[in-house]
């Protein structure tokens, strides 16, 4: 097709503006020869670039054939790293220009297994260290970055990645550093106190997000082979002394004057004289992640000096790394901090204290505070979420997920039904919890039928009648959220004492309660009822979530209740009161056949009317730890 040559170039800037090679439909652009080569002949119109490694490879050698072609040269500490295995001939024909104008950079270190199902496919090295050097030679090619983020990289010891600190030290205009690193607990503290170290004086923001590589490698993990290879290497290598192995970080010169977030848990105090050093040179910080404190710096400590030097702080996390310090800092800033300041809490690895009063706490804060993240929580009372709810106002995003299936995190339905009055959330992740009134688990199974497995007319039970009004009151409050986007629910229903083992939904997998909860839906939650026969339904108290983009948890359609209550009736509702609705957990056991019932029909039908709809199977949500 023939396009105006004036036309072409008014909208290639505007087009190749934005580069996303990581969603799906981002990947589009990857997958045919001719949209690559155009991505080549563009590059110099590229200001955000996102990619998974496997194209940053490619990217890699096309410039350096590029730059060949060309002739040109460059300065740098860099030397093109040599390419692993053989180069296809594909690339030959795809020499690129580097990126030089390239502001924000995402770096999505794993290489999905799709890819190799994709045209262009190219296995990228393997070893970190490789990794590393191809890494660091694309950013030495593209020095206006100044958003720079490097997510799911599995590195076993530092000093497999000690060649990047050189690479961003040199990136004079950065002004946001994010990682998501999973790596060796005991390297945390160096790799966190590298980075910050290392970094351009003008930086504005710092996340460095933590997975223990010890957890990994369980269950065994495709990478574990070349990882723990890697890693016998370097103790090989370090133990001769061998020189390359011990590459010295370069050190900024000066404070970091313009920082405004510091979300690196991991950064090590060890005297009040390194705290006071963290904070004095950054006055303008908004962000603190509670440093890990070693026994010589007391709480106290932190709360004088975060006064003295924190004037404009007024968002704070804590991770699960110190639970027992972080417990006793984060209510003392929201007691010292002025009233109305706190704008975001995460908190992971929450653990109550009796002794603290969190209902005060938080009313202190109630119209000021939009995000609470208690994530990973060991201990959370019924009664504090209900302050919570109760009492924050300005709430916009609030998720609570425990520790373990150990954990105490939940919201009692009794304490769930008090009127809520964050009508401005647009996330919620919650579990509620219930007692578990289904006949069998009480050893009436043959003599009683679950509700809704009754013959019309329906008579409920006293127990059944009373709880379905507190699940009603619950469902009001729910749909009173109409600003809500994302919603996920966790049912926790409460087996009496005495319920005999074999009746347990789940039982078979005790430890997984993320993988337990998919078997529950909320009573009524999903259904229309049937006036007639008198069975109840809420679904209609829903209506108003029209810009309910996500409803997740316990919502399972092919569980033992919903498959006789929902039908076309409550999916054609859905689709009309849900217009933004494009991902749920309607499908948990991913079948596509009930025999004797056609549940299956109508959401095949929403799925075909919603091109791109994504139907997740355990669909926890990924901790938020520190905020970034």
């Amino acid at each position: 097709m023939q396009v105006n040559k004036q036309f072409k170039a008014l909208c290639e800037p505007t087009f190749y503006r934005t580069v996303d090679l990581i969603s799906v439909k981002g990947q589009a652009r990857s997958d045919a020869l001719e949209a690559v080569q155009a991505l080549g002949r563009n590059t110099r119109h590229v200001r955000v670039f996102s990619t998974d490694f496997m194209f940053a490879s490619i990217y890699m050698h096309s410039v350096a054939i590029g730059l060949a072609k060309a002739q040109t040269h460059k300065s740098q500490p860099f030397q093109f790293p040599p390419p692993v295995g053989r180069i296809p001939i594909f690339l030959k024909s795809m020499p690129f220009t580097p990126m030089s104008n390239l502001t924000r950079l995402h770096i999505h270190m794993d290489v999905p297994n799709e890819a190799k199902d994709r045209p262009f496919y190219w296995e990228p090295p393997e070893s970190n260290r490789e990794r590393t050097s191809q890494l660091s030679w694309i950013l030495q090619w593209s020095p206006l970055i100044e958003e720079l983020k490097i997510t799911h990289w599995q590195v076993y010891y530092y000093t497999e990645i000690q060649a990047l600190p050189i690479a961003i030290n040199r990136l004079s205009k950065l002004k946001i550093l994010k990682f998501y690193i999973a790596i060796h607990r005991r390297c945390w503290h160096h790799f966190a106190s590298t980075m910050y170290h290392c970094t351009s004086p003008k930086l504005e923001e710092l996340c460095i997000e933590y997975i223990d590589m010890a957890d990994m490698m369980q269950p065994p993990s495709p990478i574990a082979g070349h990882i723990y290879a890697d890693a016998a290497a370097e103790r090989n290598k370090s133990r001769r002394g061998n020189a390359e192995w011990k590459i010295a970080a370069p050190r900024r010169q000066g404070p970091l004057s313009d920082l405004k977030v510091l979300a690196a848990p991991a950064l090590l105090v060890d005297t009040k004289k390194d705290m006071a050093s963290y904070l004095e040179q950054s006055p303008d910080l908004e962000f603190l992640s509670i440093p890990q404190l070693v026994r010589t710096v007391t709480v106290n400590d932190v709360l004088q000096l975060v006064k003295q030097h924190c004037l404009k702080l007024h968002s704070i996390a804590g991770s699960e790394i110190q639970v027992e310090q972080v417990a006793k800092v984060i209510p003392g800033l929201m007691q010292q901090l002025p009233e109305q300041r706190v704008k975001q809490l995460f908190w992971a690895g929450f653990q109550e204290n009796p002794a603290t009063d969190y209902k005060s706490l938080f009313r202190r804060h109630s119209t000021s505070i939009q995000r609470i993240y208690l994530n990973l929580c060991r201990d959370i009372s019924s009664k504090t979420i209900q302050a919570i709810m109760c009492e924050c106002t300005g709430l916009e995003e609030f998720s609570v997920l425990p520790h373990n299936h150990r954990s105490s995190t939940k919201i009692d339905l009794v304490d769930s039904v008090t009127p809520w009055v964050c009508t401005r959330l647009k996330t919620l992740v919650l579990t509620v919890a219930f007692p578990d009134l289904r006949p069998f688990m009480h050893g009436l199974d043959g003599t009683h039928k679950c509700y809704y497995e009754r013959s019309a007319p329906f008579f409920l039970t006293w127990d059944e009648r009373e709880q379905f009004e507190e699940l009603e009151k619950l469902y009001r409050n729910i749909g009173s959220l109409t600003k809500l986007e994302k919603l996920t629910l966790y049912a926790k229903p409460i087996p009496p004492a005495n319920a005999p083992a074999d009746a347990i939904d789940g039982s078979a997998c005790p430890e997984d309660w993320w993988i337990r909860y998919r078997y529950f839906t909320f009573p009524g939650l999903l259904s229309l009822g049937d006036a007639k026969s008198g069975r109840p339904g809420y679904l209609h108290l829903l209506k108003n979530l029209t810009n309910l983009q996500e409803l997740m948890g316990s919502v399972s359609i092919d569980a033992k209740e919903t498959i006789k209550t929902v039908r076309w009736d409550e999916i054609e509702f859905m689709d009309k009161h849900f217009p933004k609705l494009m991902k749920t957990e309607f499908l948990q056991f991913g079948k596509a056949t009930v025999e004797g019932t056609s549940w299956h029909e109508p959401i095949a039908w929403l799925l075909r009317r919603r091109p791109g709809f994504k139907q997740s199977m355990y669909g926890l949500p990924a901790p938020q730890r520190s905020g970034c």
